[in-house]
This record gives C-alpha cells, sequence and structure tokens, in this order.
C-alpha cells in the first residue's frame, strides 16, 4: 500500500517502525466506531417485544472465546468466569464463542450451568448486540468489542486472560488474569461509582471518535503529487 489508515496510534507508530515514511502514515480512527455514533440504537422496547428480555434492568454482558494458544483450558476458564459471576444478582447475558478450537468446550459449559438468570444468544445483529452492550452494566471476558467498542459507550470491560495481548486500551478496560479472586476485584472496581464518574469525567476511545471516514477522505481528497507515492523507500 502507498497510504496507510491506522485505527490509532499505537498502530501508526508499528507502521512507521515497519520502513514506512511518516508521510504515508495517518491515524484516523477505525471505521466500526463511524458506525456506533451515526447509527441509532435500537429502542428498549424492541428487546421486550422480540426476546422477552428487559434491557433496563441491571445486567452484565458476557462474551468470552477460546484463546487459540489455551484452547484445552477453554473449560477451565469459562467455569473459572462462571464461579465468580453466580456470585452476582444481576442477569448476565451470555453470547455464544466463536467456532475456534476450544469453542465447543466452552457452549457445553454454558449449556451446563445455564440459570433462569441467564440468557443466552447464538447470533445478534450488530446493532442489537451494540444496543445490549450500550444497556449493560459492564461487559466481561475477552471479547475486543470490550476494548474497541465499549469505550465509545463509557461501558467498563472486565477483560480476562490474554486474548487482547498487545491490543490498545482505553481506561474503560480492566485486565485481569483467569483467577476468581482477581476477577471479582475487578468486578468491584468496574461496577464502583468512582470508576463510573472516571469515565465519565476522562473516558474517551483510543480508535476514534466516529469521524474515521471523514478523515480518510478529506486526505485522499488532498493527494496531488502521485509520483512521491509511487516511490517508496525504506527508512532504515
Amino acid at each position: 500500500a502507498h497510504v496507510h489508515f491506522a485505527s490509532n496510534t499505537d498502530a501508526e507508530e508499528r507502521l512507521i517502525k515497519l520502513a514506512e515514511e511518516k508521510f504515508r502514515v495517518f491515524n484516523t480512527g477505525a471505521p466500526q466506531v463511524d458506525e456506533m455514533v451515526q447509527t441509532p440504537l435500537l429502542d428498549t422496547e424492541y428487546f421486550e417485544k422480540k426476546y422477552n428480555f428487559d434491557v433496563t434492568k441491571e445486567f452484565f454482558l458476557v462474551v468470552q472465546h477460546p484463546v487459540t494458544e489455551e484452547y484445552d483450558e477453554a473449560e477451565n476458564q469459562i467455569n473459572t468466569t462462571f464461579n465468580v459471576l453466580e456470585k452476582y444478582q444481576q442477569k448476565k447475558v451470555i453470547i455464544l464463542p466463536n467456532n475456534d478450537a476450544g469453542s465447543i468446550a466452552i457452549q457445553n459449559v454454558i449449556k451446563q450451568r445455564k440459570t433462569l438468570e441467564h440468557v443466552v444468544f447464538a447470533n445478534l445483529s450488530r446493532i442489537e448486540y451494540l444496543t445490549l452492550m450500550r444497556y449493560s452494566s459492564l461487559i466481561i471476558g475477552n471479547s475486543s468489542s470490550g476494548l474497541l467498542e465499549a469505550p465509545t459507550y463509557n461501558i467498563p470491560a472486565v477483560n480476562i486472560g490474554r486474548r487482547q495481548d498487545g491490543r490498545v486500551s482505553g481506561l474503560n478496560v480492566i485486565h485481569t488474569d483467569f483467577c476468581e479472586t482477581k476477577i471479582k476485584k475487578a468486578i468491584k472496581k468496574a461496577l464502583s461509582n468512582d470508576f463510573k464518574r472516571m469515565l465519565e469525567k476522562d473516558g474517551f476511545n483510543p480508535y476514534g471518535d466516529g469521524n474515521s471516514s471523514e478523515n480518510i477522505l478529506k486526505i485522499v481528497k488532498e493527494i496531488h503529487d502521485m509520483k512521491d507515492l509511487t516511490i517508496k523507500k525504506l527508512t532504515y
């Protein structure tokens, strides 16, 4: 590529470290955030009518996938998460995992440990998922949406394990390990008034403010000298 549009500052710096010339690299934000900012969410009655679920009552959004290098630990990991979650009275909206190795083990545990406090979804449209996130008290597990989308809504994210290691995260993310004591401590922090006030005051999405498309279009329109772009030089 002759021009790179990075989703965050870290990605921009990595591209430059890979010997791309600085004038070719722009931190424009992630287009996914544009969609969140520009698309109206569903109203509360939608879930009541379609799924018989009241999103106005407090609930946790649970999204946990297997980790590729730790697929044989998937069952233990989801059980650890559930051991903590069962101590809380809030409803748990659980999204079934992806199809990576270890996912069947996670699905089996979700089915075996399902209670009346659990609402399980196999598939949701993106707007349904974003609406659930917006109304949730927190998102817990290891989904990238806790890092990429949740900060736009200032929703606390308890990120467990190493699946998102190396990815940029905002102030809304609380990183922890697959340890019941540590997860419980992270949830307590996420639900605290101090943490919520901090997010309301200082929270922001490191993946952009919802204007990446405009930023990209503006940059493209300002490109006039194609010769400079087509002649690439290594910076090391």
